[in-house]
């Protein structure tokens, strides 16, 4: 089960130098294309292509919320290296194909919580901060930077 804090911002330098500041450690950063393909059973799988080279795969409960806290389940990523034969797939499952977003992501983690700071660029410019794990420690850590996010779009 995913235990995530997510929302829009308008910068996200607040949220690079809270966990630079708090010594949280610079995980990766990557460029990503993610295509979603619904199901009418209530999942979604998605196919990210990172930084034009590795494919993964992955499915998640598509609750579509409002909410800043969102729980739902998700299943691990697996890395693949056939595009066609997983979107075969994908339509055999009666996936069908929705849309597809372009981001660049930052993930910095400290004691089980992971965040994920994602600059938008297709569809639309947008800015989202993600805050996930465990959910002791996920709560602690939105609390401390609720403060932050007078700039929430």
């Amino acid at each position: 089960m995913e235990y995530e804090y997510s929302f829009n911002v308008k910068n996200i330098n607040k949220y690079i130098n809270y966990c630079k500041e708090n010594n949280y450690e610079f995980i990766e950063e990557n460029d990503q294309c993610r295509t979603i393909y619904r199901n009418i059973n209530g999942t979604m799988g998605r196919i990210t292509i990172k930084n034009n080279t590795s494919m993964f795969l992955d499915f998640k409960e598509d609750k579509l919320s409002k909410e800043i806290l969102i729980e739902r389940k998700e299943t691990p990523c697996i890395e693949f290296f056939d595009l066609d034969a997983i979107e075969s797939i994908l339509s055999f499952l009666e996936y069908k194909k929705d849309n597809t977003l372009e981001r660049n992501r930052k993930v910095y983690v400290k004691n089980g919580v992971k965040f994920e700071i994602d600059s938008y660029t297709k569809p639309e410019v947008n800015y989202v901060i993600a805050i996930e794990g465990i959910k002791n420690e996920v709560d602690i850590v939105y609390e401390e930077v609720k403060s932050l996010y007078k700039d929430v779009k």
